[in-house]
């Protein structure tokens, strides 16, 4: 069995450097072979916290796979340590004592002996950085300044087998006002190898070594490496009480909401099932180590870093997030394991009704008060108590069913426009809902998207009160049949019972945003109102919340622990 990593993945020690000091170092290491032992840590909490406040997190999530070391010297040059190298790379499969253990763990990583050569004899590298599970397009020599620019494109590398194996790095953050990116080496790190190519005992630089291996000593100081998961991980559940197969449907005031059924006079109350959820406004790559200002003015929370604990609890997010989610796309997604990984994402939440996208259904980041938090979409389902799927309509503030709603809007019009019989064509009558189509507001709309219109139907020949032929088509003619229909009212319908429920996902105090290497464990409390109606599911969803009807909320409760876990509770 894999072992668990540890409880906090945190920072890197060391002075950070200027990218303008960070040219290649072209020298060859041609010094004495020293033994260097790596020790990996765990970062401490945004507070003392109790245990509680943190979770290990499972197998998969510690499992490791590989490590790549990388040295610099103090400007952040790379320090070659074997040939023209100035990293060593080593895969743990090599490392594993066992071969009943799938993986292995930090336990089993932590305690590496690294062989390395230094430039001269005399000179050491003054600082390292790890990076572990590294896909292979970071196995390269690299400065300092070239690994802060490397991007991320996947979270984990993954085993042609069974496992992922997420990527981890240097934890990042601040000391005095310095942004820490990388561990500082100094000479009680060292021990001379002492033993020529060729003698018994000699391991070539660039040889990663087991603790208690033959001619490793014992005596060595370890360098100490604070490590971080590139991952944010978002978690969703019902809270105590809730099952997400039924959650009541209240009003602002905590009164079950009813609606009416087809086929019945009486009216049930509404519950909403869970159908799937997802993260909007998501970014699809990160840097592979963390990115972090010295200073902030006011994140809304503090505090933001801890020297003290090697980790801060902030990034900065250059990617621009992604919004591209369909309501048909949310169904199934993550209710089993119930969780998710993300890139991390601080982009600016907005005060407008969710996000601005533009007609080719991308994300638009130009636009004035664009929204681009990330937030998270619910797909539910409204039913009765028995889980019967419950079709619904709104409109001028009253509930319907989806027949009784479609016959209400098209009864303002039917002594407009007239079809002719289809069992007698010298007889005209009122049109119904047969005769026209329900259409829902295009997705590049400012607003209201969810709202549902009528308009003229293919193939239909319409006729006036008179008995003559309508024969203009455009929707801009006030004679046409879409003119007419399309300017009755549009409403809310709730087809199939379809609706989500959306809430920006809080970070610490009134920051929003998701960070690496935090759990945002989201329980579900309650929801209030049916939700934003879905007509038709193949629409990219832009998240608002519908008017003229009961407060939509999506209530949930966030806590913050390690993993580092946030854990937020919502109002659908």
């Amino acid at each position: 069995m894999k072992k668990l990593l540890f409880a906090l993945f945190a920072m890197a020690v060391v002075i950070g450097c200027s990218k303008n000091d960070n040219a290649p170092s072209p020298q060859e290491a041609n010094g004495q072979a020293s033994f260097l032992t790596v020790n990996f840590k765990s970062a401490g909490s945004i507070t003392k916290a109790p245990e509680e406040m943190f979770e290990y997190g499972s197998t998969d999530e510690n499992a490791v796979n590989n490590v790549v070391f990388y040295f610099f010297d103090e400007n952040g040059n790379k320090y070659p340590v074997q040939d023209m190298q100035n990293f060593i790379a080593g895969n743990v499969e090599d490392w594993t004592a066992s071969t009943d253990e799938p993986a292995v763990s930090i336990e089993k990583v932590s305690g590496l002996v690294l062989v390395i050569k230094q430039v001269q004899d005399g000179q050491i590298p003054a600082k390292m950085v790890a990076v572990l599970n590294a896909p292979a397009s970071l196995q390269k020599s690299m400065s300092l300044a070239e690994l802060q620019d490397e991007v991320l494109t996947a979270l984990t590398i993954q085993d042609d087998q069974k496992n992922d194996y997420f990527i981890m790095s240097n934890s990042v953050y601040v000391d005095g006002s310095e942004v820490v990116y990388a561990t500082e080496i100094d000479e009680t790190n060292l021990f001379s190898a002492n033993v020529e190519p060729g003698e018994p005992g000699y391991n070539k630089p660039g040889t990663i070594l087991k603790p208690g291996e033959a001619g490793v000593p014992a005596n060595i100081t370890p360098v100490e490496i604070y490590v971080e998961r590139v991952a944010a991980k978002v978690r969703v559940a019902g809270a105590a009480n809730v099952t997400l197969d039924k959650i009541p449907v209240l009003d602002e005031q905590g009164n079950q909401l009813t609606v009416p059924v087809e086929g019945s006079d009486d009216e049930v109350n509404a519950y909403v099932k869970v159908l799937g959820w997802d993260v909007t406004n998501n970014t699809s790559e990160a840097y592979a180590i963390k990115k972090l200002s010295a200073t902030y003015d006011d994140l809304g929370f503090t505090p933001w870093n801890s020297t003290d604990f090697h980790r801060s609890y902030w990034a900065e997010t250059d990617a621009e997030p992604m919004h591209n989610l369909k309501f048909e796309d949310l169904i199934g997604r993550n209710l089993t394991p119930g969780f998710a990984y993300y890139f991390e994402n601080t982009k600016p939440a907005a005060e407008n009704n969710g996000v601005n996208i533009n007609p080719n259904d991308t994300f638009e980041p130009s636009a004035d008060g664009v929204n681009k938090a990330s937030q998270l979409l619910v797909a539910t389902q409204l039913v009765d108590e028995q889980g019967n799927v419950l079709a619904i309509g709104r409109w001028y503030g009253q509930n319907y069913t989806v027949p009784a709603l479609k016959a209400a809007m098209v009864g303002t019009v039917d002594h407009r426009l007239y079809v002719k019989d289809p069992a007698d064509a010298t007889k005209f009558l009122a049109i119904t809902a047969d005769y026209v189509e329900f259409v829902q507001r295009p997705q590049t709309d400012a607003d209201s998207r969810y709202l549902v219109y009528m308009t003229a139907k293919e193939g239909v020949t319409y006729y006036d009160a008179t008995g003559a032929e309508i024969t203009a088509t455009s929707s801009e003619d006030e004679t046409s049949a879409a003119y007419i229909l399309e300017h009755v009212d549009p409403a809310q319908i709730w087809a199939d019972g379809y609706a989500y429920y959306y809430t920006t996902i809080q970070h610490f105090g009134e920051a929003t945003g998701i960070v690496r290497n935090h759990l945002y464990d989201i329980k579900i409390e309650k929801v209030t109102g049916f939700g934003t109606p879905v007509f038709e599911d193949g629409f990219v969803i832009t998240p608002e919340k519908p008017e003229d009807i009961v407060a939509v909320n999506l209530s949930a409760k966030i806590n913050i622990l390690s993993w580092h876990v946030v854990e937020q509770s919502v109002i659908l």
